[in-house]
C-alpha cells in the first residue's frame, strides 16, 4: 500500500505541482505532513486504525511527490539559483562528509 501511495504521488503530485508551482508544492507538502503526522501520533491512543493507515498514506504520497518533484526543480536555475552542477563533489572538502554536497560558492583554490 505504502509503495502504490508512493507511486501515486511521485505522477499525481507532480502534475500537481507544474500547475501550483514548485516552491508552493513543496510548503503545502510540508504543511500536509506535518498535520498528517501529528494526527498519526493522535491515533494511536485512540485505537484509530482507519486515521492511522490514512496519514501514513499521505505521508507517502507527499514523500514520493517531493522526490518526484526535485530533478525538475534543481533543472530549473530560475528556482535553485545557488545551484550549480559543476559544484557537486563527493566527498566535499568543506563539510568533511561523504555525502553529495552542493556548494553555492566556487571552492578555494588550493595551489
Amino acid at each position: 500500500m505504502l509503495n502504490l501511495a508512493n507511486f501515486t504521488g511521485r505522477v499525481g503530485w507532480g502534475f500537481a505541482s507544474d500547475k501550483m508551482g514548485r516552491k508552493s508544492f513543496y510548503l503545502l507538502s510540508a504543511g500536509v505532513q506535518a498535520l498528517a503526522v501529528g494526527f498519526m501520533a493522535l491515533s494511536i491512543p485512540s485505537s484509530n486504525f482507519g486515521g492511522w493507515l490514512a496519514s501514513f498514506l499521505i505521508i507517502g504520497s507527499l514523500y514520493g511527490g517531493g522526490f518526484g518533484v526535485i530533478p525538475a526543480t534543481v533543472s530549473v536555475p530560475s528556482e535553485c539559483p545557488h545551484w550549480h552542477p559543476d559544484r557537486v563533489s563527493l566527498p566535499s572538502p568543506h563539510t568533511r562528509s561523504l555525502m553529495y554536497s552542493v556548494h553555492t560558492f566556487p571552492p578555494p583554490h588550493t595551489a
